[in-house]
């Protein structure tokens, strides 16, 4: 269940984040 509130709270920071976080997102998920 944590990768839920993971991913809820980098939703919100990926569209804030630079494309280089936006890349990380993509490998953790």
């Amino acid at each position: 269940q944590e990768e839920e509130v993971d991913g809820y709270q980098w939703r919100p920071f990926a569209t804030t984040a630079s494309p280089t976080v936006r890349v990380k997102l993509a490998q953790l998920t």
